[in-house]
C-alpha cells in the first residue's frame, strides 16, 4: 500500500507543477491589469490585486469556487463607473497616479 502511494507521486507531480506555473502567471498578470482597482463585494482589504502573493491567494480561492463572481464582477468595472488614469491624475496632480477600473475581456478572460 505504501508502495503504491509512493509510485503514484510522480504523475501527481506534473498536473501540480502546470497549476502552480498557471496561477503564478495568472497572478502576475492580474497585478498587472487590476492593481489598484475599485474596492467593492469580491475584491476588498484581504482579497485584492496589490502584490503577487496576495494574487496567488486569491486565485487559490478562485479555483476552489469561493467568491469568483463577484471578483470578477468588481474587476469588470470600466468608466463611467470608475476613475479613469487621467481623472486619478488630474485630482491628485501627480502624473504617475493610476485610475481605479478595471478591464471587462482580461476580467472574464481569467475568471469565465
Amino acid at each position: 500500500m505504501i508502495g503504491a502511494l509512493v509510485s503514484s507521486i510522480p504523475p501527481i507531480l506534473s498536473p501540480m507543477l502546470f497549476l502552480a506555473l498557471f496561477i503564478f502567471l495568472a497572478s502576475v498578470l492580474g497585478v498587472q491589469y487590476f492593481s489598484g482597482g475599485r474596492e467593492g463585494y469580491g475584491i476588498h482589504r484581504r482579497n485584492n490585486f496589490n502584490t503577487v502573493s496576495q494574487v496567488v491567494v486569491l486565485l487559490i480561492r478562485v479555483i476552489t469556487g469561493e467568491n469568483w463572481e463577484s471578483t470578477m464582477r468588481d474587476c469588470a468595472i470600466e468608466f463611467p463607473f470608475c476613475a479613469s488614469d487621467t481623472e486619478a491624475q488630474l485630482v491628485s496632480g501627480d502624473p504617475a497616479t493610476i485610475g481605479d477600473c478595471g478591464n471587462t475581456i482580461v476580467s472574464f478572460f481569467l475568471f469565465d
